[in-house]
Order: C-alpha cells, then sequence, then structure tokens
C-alpha cells in the first residue's frame, strides 16, 4: 500500500545560464550540435542523476544526494522537491498516467510525483533489494531493477511483484521496454528480458566480460542499445538477442552511462569520466563532443527533451542542453541510365545526405511519370556532406520500350526526389564484335619440356605472375595473356598501392612486348581471394582507378602497341560488380575487355553442368556491351574410380564427358562473335585426388593417373582450337 511521504519542503529558484559553444571532437559534423550548461543554482552535493522529459515539456530530474526531485522549465525555472532523507532517488520515468516514477534505493522503495508536484512514496513492503533503474512496462505497471538480483513490478496502486528465477547475476542498472513487448535489463555482465508474466532469458554472447552493460535504450532501428561502462563500449542487441559492440571512436577510460535515443535517429550517450557527449549512429559511427562542457563535471543521465533536443545531468550540480540544428532532407539528382539492354537497365544518381543518415534511398521507374516500380540502391549513401554516387539495377523490362526514372532519398529531414529522367530499351541484342576467337590453356608454371606439348594443341596460354616465363612460350609459338594476380590481400583490391601495381605491370610489359594481354587481378570480387568486402563499393571504385590509371599508362608507355586490358568482371543474381565497377566510374571506356570464369556449376543438373555457365557470359555481355574473355573454363575426372572432388565449380566427369564438355563450350563461345577467347583449366592435374584438382587435359602421378599422359581433352581441345570436328567427344 502507499503512504504518504513526509516533505521538507520545496524551493523555487531563478536559473543562472551559461551558455557555451559545442565543437565535436574529431567529427565531420561539429557544426550540428550546440551543447549549453544550466547551473540551475543546484548545491554541488546534490548530484543530479537520471533525467526524463515530462508530459508537460519539463525535464524532470533525480537529486542522488540531496534527496529531491528536479522540475527545470526549457525557460530556465527550477523546482525542488525534497524526498525522505537518504532516499538517494536514481531512475525516474513517466508513467502510464503522465506521472513521474522513480526509485529510492537508499529506502529499498519506489515514488511517484505529479507534474504539479504531488509526491507519494510507497513503502517498501515486497521490495528486498535497493531499486535502481525503473520503466513504463505494459498493462499500465511499473518495471524495476534491483541490486540483489531481482527484478521487480508495481502497480499504480502500489503492488509490487518481483522476479528473480533466471536472473544469475546481482547489481542490475538499466531497464527499458522492448519492441517486443518484454522488459530488457542490464546485469554485471549480461542482458536480460522477462516477459508480463515474468520469464526470464538472459543473453551473453558477444558481450565483452567484466565490461559492465549499464544502461539500455530502445533505439530507431528497432533494437536495445546499452552502454558498457568498464568496456568503453555501446552495445547493440536485436530482439533475437544477437549482440554486437562499438568502441572505435570512444575514447578509451570514459566510462559510458546513459543511453537515450534521439530526434535525428542517432543514439546519445554520456561518458562520465570523460566529460563527454557521445553519439552513435545505428550504423555504429561514433562521435564525441566535449567543448562547451565543463571538465570533471560528471555527466550522468540524458533523455530526449523539449525542442528537438538532448538533455543532460552533471553529477558536479548543473544540466545540460545538447542543442540539434534541424536537419536538412537529402539533396538528389537523378542521372544517367547505363548498361541498357532488352530487358535491364542501371539507374544511377548522387545523393547528398547532407550530414544526417538515410534511412532508405531507391529508384522509382516505370512506362510512365507514375512509375510504379522500385528498385533500392545498391547500397545506403551513409551520413556525409558531399554527393554519393548510388546506383540500382532496374529488371523485367519490355523490349523497345520508354521508362522513366527518379531517385528518392529519405532521412530525418525528409524525402527528396529527383527530376524524372528517361531511357529507351533496345528492341534487339546488340550486334557483337567482330573478329577471331584464342583458344588456349591456363599453363603458367611448368618446365620447358611442356611448352611443345601445349604449342601442338593450342597457340595461347594464360600464366600468372610469373613474367619471366613469357619469352619462354613466345619462343614456343605461343602468344602469352598476362594474369596478374595480385598480390591478393584479405583487405581487398583497395588494400594494394594502386601505383605501385601500374608501375610493375608497365615494367613487366616493357621487358616482355610480346605480351598480348593483361588481366587486372584474378576474380577481384570474390571474397576468397581478397577478403569479406571483396565485393563493395569501396573495392569496386579502388579497382575501377586502377583501370583507369593502367590505361593512361600503357597509352603513354606503349601507344597503340600496347597489350590489352582485361578487367575482372562476374554476372549472377544479386551481384553489384558490375554496376559497382563500371556504373559512374568511366572505367569500362578503358578496357579492352572483361573475364569471366563461368565454370560448370555443381549445384545444377548433369545437363546443365556440362554446357558451363553460359548465362554469366552472356549477362556480362549484355550489361557492359564488351569483348568477353573466358580465361578459366573447365570440368574435373575422376581418373581413379571412386573419387571424389572437392570442388565446388563443377560436378565429375569421365575423360570423355570432359572432352565433350570443352569441345561443346569453345564452339558455343566462338559462335556468339563476342568471346575473344576460351582458355581452359588448365593443363595438367596436380594435387591429390581428395582434394579434386583432376581439372587437367593431362594426367599425373600425384593424382593417379600416368605422369604426362594425354587425356582426350588433350585431343578435344586441339581440334577445337584448329576448328575440326572432334573425334573423341562420342
Amino acid at each position: 500500500m502507499g503512504k504518504a511521504a513526509g516533505r521538507a519542503g520545496w524551493r523555487t529558484a531563478a536559473l543562472g545560464v551559461a551558455l557555451a559553444l559545442a565543437l565535436a571532437v574529431g567529427a565531420a559534423q561539429a557544426q550540428a550540435v550546440t551543447i549549453h550548461e544550466i547551473y540551475a543554482g543546484l548545491i554541488g552535493t546534490s548530484s543530479p542523476n537520471h533525467i526524463t522529459a515530462g508530459p508537460e515539456g519539463n525535464l524532470w530530474v533525480t537529486g542522488h544526494n540531496e534527496a529531491s526531485i528536479d522540475r527545470i522549465t526549457p525557460a530556465g525555472i527550477l523546482t525542488e522537491f525534497f524526498l525522505t532523507a537518504d532516499t538517494s532517488p536514481e531512475g525516474i520515468t513517466v508513467g502510464p498516467e503522465g506521472e513521474l516514477w522513480f526509485s529510492e534505493p537508499g529506502w529499498d522503495r519506489v515514488g511517484r510525483i505529479s507534474p504539479a508536484g504531488s509526491l507519494t512514496e510507497f513503502a517498501s513492503d515486497g521490495i528486498t533489494g535497493q531499486t535502481a533503474g525503473i520503466a513504463d512496462g505494459p498493462e499500465g505497471n511499473l518495471w524495476f531493477t534491483q541490486n540483489d538480483g531481482t527484478v521487480g513490478r508495481i502497480t499504480t496502486l502500489g503492488s509490487v511483484r518481483e522476479f528473480s528465477a533466471g536472473i544469475t547475476q546481482n547489481n542490475l542498472h538499466g531497464i527499458v521496454l522492448g519492441p517486443d513487448g518484454n522488459l530488457w535489463f542490464t546485469e554485471e555482465s549480461k542482458i536480460g528480458r522477462i516477459t508480463p508474466s515474468g520469464e526470464v532469458t538472459e543473453f551473453s554472447e558477444g558481450i565483452t566480460p567484466g565490461s559492465e552493460p549499464r544502461d539500455i535504450a530502445l533505439g530507431p532501428d528497432g533494437n536495445l542499445w546499452f552502454t558498457e561502462r568498464t568496456g568503453d563500449r555501446i552495445g547493440r542487441i536485436t530482439p533475437a538477442g544477437l549482440v554486437t559492440e562499438f568502441s572505435n571512436g570512444i575514447t578509451p577510460g570514459s566510462e559510458p552511462l546513459e543511453i537515450a535515443a534521439g530526434p535525428d535517429g542517432n543514439l546519445w550517450f554520456t561518458e562520465r569520466a570523460g566529460g563527454r557527449i557521445g553519439r552513435i549512429t545505428p550504423a555504429g559511427e561514433v562521435t564525441e563532443f566535449s567543448q562547451g562542457i565543463t571538465p570533471g563535471s560528471e555527466p550522468s543521465g540524458i533523455t530526449a527533451g523539449p525542442e528537438d533536443s538532448m538533455w543532460f545531468s552533471e553529477e558536479s550540480g548543473a544540466i545540460g542542453q545538447v542543442e540539434l540544428l534541424q536537419s536538412a532532407a537529402p539533396t538528389v539528382m537523378t542521372g544517367e541510365a547505363t548498361s541498357v539492354t532488352q530487358t535491364s537497365a542501371t539507374l544511377n544518381a548522387t545523393v547528398d545526405p547532407n550530414g544526417s543518415s538515410d534511412s532508405d534511398c531507391h529508384f522509382e521507374y516505370g512506362t510512365s511519370e507514375f512509375y510504379g516500380s522500385r528498385a533500392p540502391c545498391s547500397m545506403l549513401p551513409g551520413a556525409g556532406r558531399r554527393p554519393v554516387a548510388v546506383v540500382a539495377s532496374a529488371g523485367g523490362l519490355s523490349e523497345n520500350a520508354t521508362y522513366h526514372f527518379r531517385i528518392v532519398s529519405t532521412n530525418v529531414g525528409g524525402t527528396s526526389y529527383g527530376a524524372d529522367e528517361i531511357f529507351t530499351t533496345s528492341s534487339a541484342a546488340p550486334p557483337p564484335p567482330v573478329g577471331g576467337m584464342w583458344v588456349g590453356l591456363n599453363a603458367g608454371g611448368w618446365g620447358g619440356d611442356e611448352k611443345s606439348d601445349v604449342a601442338n594443341a593450342v597457340k595461347y596460354v594464360r600464366i600468372g605472375d610469373s613474367g619471366r616465363e613469357v619469352g619462354e612460350w613466345t619462343n614456343a609459338g605461343v602468344k602469352v595473356d598476362y594474369d596478374i594476380e595480385g598480390p591478393y590481400n584479405a583487405g581487398g583490391f583497395k588494400a594494394l598501392n594502386a601505383a605501385e601495381w601500374v608501375t610493375n605491370a608497365v615494367l613487366t610489359v616493357a621487358a616482355h612486348p610480346e605480351i598480348a594481354a593483361v588481366e587486372v587481378g584474378n576474380e577481384v570480387y570474390g571474397d576468397w581471394f581478397w577478403g569479406s568486402d571483396a565485393e563493395s563499393q569501396e573495392n569496386a571504385t579502388a579497382y575501377a582507378n586502377v583501370l583507369k590509371l593502367l590505361h593512361s599508362a600503357f597509352v603513354s608507355a606503349f601507344g597503340s602497341a600496347r597489350p590489352l586490358i582485361l578487367a575482372s568482371d562476374t554476372y549472377t543474381e544479386g551481384s553489384r560488380w558490375n554496376a559497382e565497377v563500371f556504373g559512374n566510374s568511366g572505367a569500362l571506356e578503358d578496357v579492352d575487355g572483361v573475364v569471366v570464369h563461368p565454370y560448370g556449376e555443381a549445384n545444377v543438373e548433369r545437363s546443365q553442368s556440362a554446357l558451363g555457365n553460359r548465362a554469366q557470359v552472356e549477362g556480362v555481355y549484355a550489361a557492359d556491351k564488351k569483348p568477353v574473355y573466358v580465361t578459366e573454363v573447365g570440368w574435373p575426372t575422376c581418373v581413379v574410380a571412386g573419387c571424389a572432388t572437392n570442388t565446388g565449380d563443377s560436378l565429375e566427369w569421365t575423360q570423355q564427358q570432359q572432352a565433350a564438355n570443352i569441345y561443346n563450350f569453345i564452339n558455343w563461345a566462338r559462335g556468339t562473335g563476342y568471346v575473344r577467347a576460351v582458355m581452359i583449366y588448365g593443363y595438367r592435374d596436380f594435387g591429390p585426388i581428395s582434394n579434386g584438382e583432376e581439372y587437367g587435359i593431362e594426367e599425373s602421378e600425384q593424382s593417379g593417373g600416368t605422369e604426362g599422359e594425354h587425356k582426350l581433352a588433350y585431343t578435344a581441345l586441339q581440334e577445337a582450337a584448329q576448328e575440326q570436328s572432334c573425334t573423341v567427344c562420342s
């Protein structure tokens, strides 16, 4: 039952206001924030603690040491309401009926105060520990945490029930209502979730041990965000329990304490030891603000308040306001459509987020200005203050039809629509480029005796980073496609020194002018060689830059005698590589062809795998309208009965089937008119049978065969190169 609390009295004081312009520490968005410290006449020993915005537009603060609840108007009027001595109020929140509820750990109880100042403190009956955080919950109840490892629920009439089953740690702190209708709370090194009926689940995976999660808030992205006081981190946990920690941008030893969602779509937190206010975007980008905050003031609580501001308390005896300047909607400009085919197009635009993170970026398109279809941007443009190129792929279009399209982008400042632009799909397939087709072999790394053997089958080879072999192959009467594979780097092509890479290529060609073509990297889009973000826009942009630099260097050094420049490309469902590399860079004009490796695939029917991934070849040509160079394609054989392949590139084949697949693919490629090369992978089997490396046209002892003995594929390749009928395919 509730009982009326005794009050020592109240007092009203005019506030003295000290204003200071805040500049972000090392932040690009410094001008977007102004911080005001308000010295409210609070005595230094009161230790303003938690803060929340009341329903009437005022700020409410718990005075931890002075045992008071303080109300502050945005105009600067302070009213203090005193509680029973030594109650040490801490957490505070707005309840279901618009009254303020707060915890009193000093006397193990919970209090309530109306906006007008009517105060009730509820006796500690049913409350077994020191109360801490408090939150409005479902069904009109309040929920609070306690230091003894229990979570309490109190009705508006003061009836208390505690829950401890399933909670394994003490010193619970923050608590908040989640998007799933449950309460989420912090423990010593875990995050807990409790249902309205009291069922508890704890989450610890992904949380650094000993980091001391402190406060927790619901973010604008529908996840829960929490501070880690001793870990100098901000954590994010999804409603499913997946945790991500963020530390970049947070000064070590700063003690992140309280956290709250802001009106700008970000989260804001206090750094008690650092004397700073931090901001973290839903993507995890942190900015710290310190100027305008008195050193040693120990920022504590924080909340979104009136006037689109964040308000925070300082334990030294002040209240602060983080004034957020009005966010502007994105500035957008619709670009041109590129890579237009009969049924698809790449849509281009630029978006300037004007300092706020975009929540949406897409293109609208259709056969009229009513549009009707939409395609998401390949990636959001971030939160900078400069135009960013964005692209999207529009598919399923009608042939010979005119389409309208425009860019649409949204941030906290609003939604912006680009100007309407048009493009027309083609009515027939583009005419293929003319010219002959190379038929060759991946054959680098073998000794001199094998070169004459290869030369009897084909007149072109692809070799890797072994330029010393170029002259040997030329002397054998074979032309060289030189694949500068790397050096491979888990950081992607973007981690390489572009100028150094281009210089090396120029020096190699200068030493071996007989090189017919240079491949710029091997499968640069692939995470198996180039790291987890190989297909990122950043990596694609770096790669496009090297293509342009190499073209300029080759023209300058070799003129019309330069070798061909071949770009690493791919075309699969969901891949953005074509658009990211060529969309707005102009690099497509600087290359002579695009490289694909259309292996037969292992997850399709056998009849389809035998064809090779011809759709990939067709897709690249339709998108880029450049000659296509198939510099790797192959089918492995099983030279010992019962062996199994571990490759994911293709199924296994008999020697006769391998020969037929190679011959049929080369003839199909020659018939397209735009495939300029087919290089079979590879010359001789290598590696133990268990590795599935029997792609060669010759056997090897290591793979269980007779060293150097020709497979049927050798003859099939020889006959395909000479455009003769295959004698071993049936």
